[in-house]
């Protein structure tokens, strides 16, 4: 195992998504994300491959300088839905919701699809989805009611709070309050919240990936705060990834890193102008990948590959990494799931772990 540490910056950094569908690439940011993973998912005619790293980033501890973070490279991102569903749910960006860990909730939303096979029934994809939603929300539901009421409990007081909430509701038209309450509090990163409330609070992000092989292959990634849902287009094939190991990633299939020219562009005219005429000539810029031909076993070797670089190159970059420890994999096919690297719990003594490599 190895653990690092550094002082935090107070500036939001950003995660990247991006897919590569059918030979054409695209990837967007999401502002104001904290991932510290990579989540790869492969889907050829003969079913899906997915893939995580195994990095932990713990942030809440303080010491003398400030607040830190701390690396651990064992910890489970990549989980089976249900015993004998042919399903499986990948982990990006917090490992718990409150005092919550997602990874309970998974095994609780495991054993709802157990009980609904037991019972006759096929859950469909959407079953799925409506399972696993069913155990996150209410945690994040109560999360959020508990961050406002602190938030407003802190500002009750403020008579500088109050004059500027009433100012913004003076330029609204709205009347005036003699006090401040819930409803003039949002969460910044939640899409359905008010985005003109004056106070805003911010909670953890979470996606989820959901992938399953009942009649076909379907994936989606739900994502909290806001409860949103995104298919993931699969069919004919396609090489999706995501999390904040996604530079290497990008740089290697799309031929550019998206985050460095989105940032280019909003700081100069020439950036723009270089933004615009790599997403013009992107085609030419990817790597060529026959995703659409290749057999299930050169899938996992892609997907493989893929996520040692994602781990390499957050190991030998300077600053702490974010991405690493060994790769957990498994696949998704007609005769349904098949783990292919797991991460299990064994003894440390008297061997040695290559970290970053994703491989013993």
């Amino acid at each position: 195992m190895r653990a690092s540490i550094r002082i935090l910056d107070l500036e939001a950094r950003a995660g990247i998504v991006g897919q590569l569908a059918n030979g054409v690439g695209r990837c967007h940011l999401e502002p104001n994300e904290q991932r510290m993973t990579i989540n790869l998912l492969t889907s050829v005619p003969e079913g899906l491959v997915m893939a995580t790293d195994s990095m932990l980033s713990a942030q809440t501890f303080q010491i003398p300088l400030g607040f830190a973070v701390t690396n651990f490279e064992h910890a489970n991102k990549l989980f089976e839905l249900g015993t004998d569903a042919c399903a499986a749910v990948m982990i990006n960006g917090t490992g718990s919701i409150g005092a919550t860990l997602v990874s309970q909730l998974i095994q609780s939303a495991s054993k709802k699809v157990d009980a609904r096979i037991a019972n006759g029934a096929k859950p469909t994809h959407q079953d799925l989805i409506d399972i696993v939603a069913s155990e996150v929300t209410p945690h994040y539901v109560t999360l959020i009611a508990s961050t406002k009421l602190q938030q407003l409990n802190a500002h009750a007081a403020n008579p500088a709070t109050l004059a500027m909430v009433n100012q913004q509701r003076a330029q609204r038209g709205e009347p005036p309050l003699v006090a401040i309450t819930l409803d003039e509090i949002g969460v910044a990163n939640d899409p359905t919240s008010d985005p003109n409330a004056p106070i805003k609070v911010q909670v953890p992000n979470l996606s989820l990936i959901v992938a399953s092989y009942n009649d076909n292959r379907e994936a989606s990634e739900l994502k909290w705060p806001g409860s949103v849902t995104n298919a993931i287009n699969l069919v004919p094939a396609t090489l999706w990834w995501d999390g904040s190991g996604t530079s290497a990633v990008s740089r290697l299939i799309k031929g550019y890193d998206d985050k460095i020219l989105e940032q280019m562009g909003a700081s100069n005219p020439q950036g723009a102008q270089a933004l615009a005429f790599v997403k013009a000539n992107e085609a030419r810029l990817q790597m060529p990948v026959a995703i659409t031909v290749m057999p299930l076993q050169e899938a996992i070797y892609l997907t493989e590959f893929l996520g040692q670089v994602a781990a390499g190159f957050d190991h030998f970059r300077i600053g702490p990494p974010g991405v690493g420890g060994d790769l957990s994999v498994l696949t998704l096919t007609a005769s349904c799931r098949t783990w292919i690297r797991r991460n299990i719990l064994r003894s440390g003594l008297g061997k040695h772990y290559s970290g970053w490599s994703g491989v013993e």
